[in-house]
């Protein structure tokens, strides 16, 4: 019986990486049949003894559990717990940690301690039948040959039809990498064919979409993967200097979208200039801005999650009042930019461990090729794209999914470092 229980489990911690591309609701359901069964199966002094086998080996997951606690402990240096960036989502900052935060966390655990390690490949395979699929729904879109069902969030002129378009552009480099990589690394005439294919279409994809964070991770990635897989031959360097160059100025020609975009990039740079904060890059560069006043006066554990949405909007009001509206309208739940928000509410001290969760993340070598490469990219990505959203704190789509491929990697990484020999690791 806890074979079949563990065998369902497995399968739906596989269904959860392709709904989250779809959908929140579902994300939710998904999760809350693996929790159950994870209860089911039992065994909960081994699970406990794995998770302690993990947590004392694995530097990252210490990392991650002090971030939390030092956020959970954040709520007591508030002034309030009912004006924090969650509000109108949660009844006061507790009941957004344990629902919110703490909730998604519990797919960790469960994944290192009854996720099979043979089905880590297949995660990244449905993660890219699911990009798969909403690059179909993204091209239907643009040629506008969708009906206007009401689970198609995107039109014609923003074809992002089921997440944010930034989440989706972003979610979209790691997709054409992904294949890239299966591409260099396929043995057969008809497989690199295939990913060929899908490569440029998916590059094309993100040229047509709204989102410019996707847009801008881009050329840092190219950058990351030849440095990444040719550290030593400059040509390939310059190879892609010269791919971002034609692939961007082709972007620029043909792609209304991106064109118009990019025209309102440079607009807003100027306005920023100028001194107005009033647009999309604006009300990020004033988000900084904000973290830079409260860090002056909140250094080092910054002024915690359950009224920082209260205080931020008083900063802007007193010192940026031209952009208050703007602010208030736009940037209501979240400061668009992780580790501005990260500043503000737990101080350098949560920033520093944040980032450093990150870097030993990434650091962390997997013994499975395609995987390493993988979770490398996906962290490579993510990191950037914090920079212009709250995707780790906020997004369902994206902090689930990093929570998933970050556990498996946790697991395959220890796999790896006992030397292919499991102590009390199931």
């Amino acid at each position: 019986m806890k074979k079949i229980i563990n065998d369902i489990l497995n399968y739906l911690i596989l269904l959860l990486v392709f709904v989250s591309l779809f959908s929140t609701a579902a994300i939710r359901i998904v999760l809350g049949l693996i929790v159950i069964l994870w209860i089911l199966e039992n065994n909960f002094k081994m699970k406990f003894l794995t998770l302690k086998t993990f947590f004392k080996n694995n530097l990252s997951l210490k990392l991650l559990v002090a971030f939390f606690i030092l956020k959970f402990l954040s709520i007591f240096l508030s002034n309030s717990i009912y004006n924090g960036f969650w509000s109108g989502y949660f009844k006061n900052a507790y009941d957004s940690f344990f629902r919110h935060d703490l909730f998604y966390l519990l797919i960790i655990p469960i994944i290192l301690t009854s996720f099979k390690k043979d089905n880590a490949r297949k995660a990244i395979d449905i993660f890219l039948l699911g990009m798969f699929i909403s690059e179909i729904f993204s091209y239907l879109l643009f040629f506008d040959l969708l009906p206007h069902w009401n689970f198609i969030r995107g039109n014609p002129n923003n074809p992002s039809p089921f997440l944010n378009h930034s989440l989706y552009s972003f979610l979209l480099v790691i997709f054409i990498f992904t294949l890239f990589e299966k591409l260099q690394t396929s043995q057969k005439l008809i497989e690199k064919i295939i990913y060929s294919f899908f490569s440029v279409t998916a590059t094309i994809n993100l040229f047509i979409n709204g989102g410019r964070t996707g847009q801008l991770i881009f050329i840092f990635t190219v950058i990351f993967y030849v440095f990444y897989k040719y550290p030593k031959k400059i040509k390939y360097v310059t190879n892609g200097i010269l791919a971002i160059i034609i692939i961007f100025t082709l972007a620029y020609k043909f792609s209304p979208i991106f064109n118009q975009r990019v025209n309102n990039a440079l607009y807003e740079v100027r306005g920023i200039v100028n001194g107005n904060y009033s647009s999309s890059w604006g009300g990020r560069f004033l988000s900084i801005l904000v973290a830079k006043d409260i860090f002056e006066k909140n250094p080092i554990l910054g002024i915690g999650i359950g009224n920082s949405r209260k205080e931020v909007f008083e900063i802007i009001k007193s010192n940026y009042s031209n952009a208050f509206n703007y602010y208030k309208k736009r940037l209501h739940s979240d400061m668009h930019n992780e580790y501005a928000q990260i500043l503000v509410e737990e101080g350098i001290v949560g920033l520093i461990i944040f980032i450093m969760f990150i870097f030993t993340s990434f650091k962390q070598k997997v013994n499975d090729k395609l995987y390493d490469y993988f979770i490398k990219m996906f962290i490579f990505v993510f990191f950037l794209a914090l920079f212009t959203g709250n995707f780790f704190s906020k997004m369902f789509t994206s902090f689930v999914l990093f929570y998933i491929f970050y556990a498996i990697s946790v697991k395959l990484s220890t796999y790896h470092e006992t030397n292919n020999t499991e102590k009390g690791i199931p």
